[in-house]
């Protein structure tokens, strides 16, 4: 079996955040890549290489792991109008068996790294940054199902108890 490769070259960024600390002011600044392909294709790294993206599309379905670029930083310098900061430090990779997986868990790191800084997303309220906790699908549908009815549940109580108190309006806290 081949090792695997993961073509060179810079992330593909496609997504950016800006959050602050409404304490101290900092700025924390988190993008996330278009997910890649890990193959394992006839011919190794050299087979890889000659195809470059195209290796996407010829790899193994069954013998071909992805990967996402994401980063959470403090940016080492400020972005001019309309573009993304400057980051200095290299971005970590989530895998996952397919592109839509990668992604879904370098979101799901960026929640964890996040997770009680305090950092708000455009103005909210501390802690509330947009990344959210995912329901973990590893003990199996019956816990899904109920980690699911649960949200529904509580979220549903929630927004009436803010109707309720807003005169029918639901506002957020």
């Amino acid at each position: 079996m081949n090792t695997p490769h993961v073509p060179g070259g810079e992330p593909v960024w496609m997504a950016c955040r800006r959050l602050v600390d409404p304490q101290g002011g900092q700025v924390v600044w988190v993008r996330v890549g278009v997910p890649q392909v890990v193959s394992r294709l006839e011919g190794g790294d050299a087979a890889t290489e000659a195809l470059g993206p195209l290796a996407i599309y010829l790899a193994d379905p069954q013998d071909t792991d992805w990967r996402c670029p994401y980063q959470v930083a403090v940016a080492a310098q400020a972005p001019s109008a309309g573009r993304e900061p400057v980051f200095t430090e290299p971005p970590e990779w989530a895998f996952g068996v397919d592109s839509m997986q990668a992604l879904q868990l370098a979101l799901e790191h960026i929640h964890r790294v996040l997770r009680g800084r305090g950092l708000a997303w455009l103005g909210g309220e501390p802690g509330l940054t947009g990344f959210t906790r995912s329901v973990p699908i590893t003990f199996g549908t019956p816990l899904v199902q109920h980690l699911d009815a649960l949200i529904e549940t509580e979220t549903d109580r929630f927004a009436g108890e803010l109707m309720r108190e807003e005169g029918g309006v639901p506002t957020p806290p």
